[in-house]
């Protein structure tokens, strides 16, 4: 079978991704960072994704597509973790995490929006290519747990930084399909979101992030916590990832059976699953084993948001749309966990929590349940859009 070069870019970025992130709150502790001051970190970090994101997205569209904003931004995310691996104080930590979440903010939606080009019709090859990025990070993070367990944790940014030079080389190759160019994409991209009820699904979105994104950024703490160590939390990282690409692969073939609306939903209910199984996990290994139940949740709903967004925008306004979509769903949300998880762990400890993640994991399954059945796709739209098909 033949490699697409999307796949193969998945792969580089999501095991950058995976190299760094399940070990991000541990460099933050062994800086001498409490939970308060790295839930700080997270929440900042991510509040500058939220912005950058649409940004990154709308700057893609103005110029149809080219690579070269990719290229430019896995430059500043190489350069923000520069920074943290320099840095020995809260504020030059705190700095260095912005420019590395305003970097990465970039990455996601570009290539999203490249890839669903290369999809098929009705984005039905969307989930075997994403799932390049899942063993990607498979890889990366259970090698460089590793690597930290016999060396240190500073082998995290050679290894992480490394692979996002190697995105940025490939990403070189992702042209566009099309070249459609939008000169404004973020206004007509916020009308279609208005027009076609996707505010809702949006905000949906949000719920089910913010619960995910609470149990992803504590669940290391928690793992030590309990006595593990740091291939335990590689483990927890790797598990998941590793079960959502044989989901992510069969997304195609589900969605012709089941439907692509109702996969979400299912996604969105396996994650709050996850929530529920690390507020009541005792043990690092029953920690671990939720986490991978989790992965068939995070592959069905990402796929089918992912999927969803983009079938309800036009060709020239994809990584517009991507990026207003993961801003809130991702950048957003994790601002909102980051901030209010830190505060809430230490008044209740990370238990109590994952237990609060479980009740706005319920309200967000509500919330998309509802919203999926009433949003229109472009041509229910009536006119177009400031002049785009």
């Amino acid at each position: 079978m033949r490699i697409r070069r999307p796949a193969i870019v998945y792969f580089a970025l999501y095991a950058g991704g995976g190299a760094f992130l399940p070990y991000a709150t541990l460099y933050y502790q062994s800086r001498n960072l409490d939970v308060a001051r790295i839930g700080i970190l997270l929440a900042v970090g991510a509040l500058l994704g939220l912005i950058a994101s649409p940004l990154w997205g709308a700057l893609s569209d103005r110029v149809a597509g080219s690579p070269r904003v990719l290229v430019v931004g896995a430059a500043v995310t190489v350069a923000g973790l520069a920074g943290l691996a320099l840095s020995d104080s809260f504020p030059g930590i705190l700095a260095a995490n912005i420019v590395l979440s305003i970097g990465i903010s970039g990455l996601v939606p570009i290539i999203d929006a490249r890839a669903l080009e290369h999809a098929g019709d009705e984005r039905a090859g969307f989930g075997p290519l994403r799932a390049w990025g899942s063993l990607g990070w498979v890889v990366a993070s259970l090698g460089t747990g590793l690597a930290t367990q016999a060396f240190g944790l500073w082998v995290l940014f050679w290894v992480a930084g490394s692979l996002y030079v190697v995105t940025a080389v490939l990403g070189l190759g992702l042209h566009p399909i099309a070249h459609a160019r939008a000169e404004q994409p973020l206004r007509s991209a916020a009308r279609y979101f208005r027009r076609g009820g996707l505010t809702l699904f949006v905000f949906g979105g949000f719920l089910a992030g913010a619960a995910l994104f609470v149990t992803i950024d504590f669940q290391p703490l928690r793992i030590a916590e309990l006595g593990g160590d740091r291939t335990m939390v590689g483990l927890g990282s790797a598990i998941p990832a590793a079960i959502e690409v044989p989901t992510m692969l069969a997304f195609p073939w589900l969605a012709r059976r089941v439907g692509g609306h109702r996969l979400l939903v299912v996604g969105a209910v396996v994650l709050g699953l996850r929530s529920l199984l690390s507020a009541i996990g005792s043990t690092p290994e029953f920690l671990v084993a939720g986490a991978g139940i989790g992965g068939i949740g995070y592959a069905l709903f990402t796929i089918g948001a992912i999927t969803f967004v983009s079938q309800r925008l036009p060709r020239a306004l994809a990584a517009t749309g991507q990026g207003i979509f993961q801003g809130v769903a991702n950048g957003l949300s994790s601002v909102v966990a980051a901030a209010a998880g830190g505060a809430i762990a230490a008044a209740i400890g990370l238990a109590g929590l994952f237990g609060v993640a479980v009740a706005v994991a319920l309200v967000s399954v509500i919330t998309i349940a509802l919203a999926v059945r009433g949003a229109a796709r472009p041509a229910d739209l009536g006119p177009a859009v400031d002049g785009l098909p």
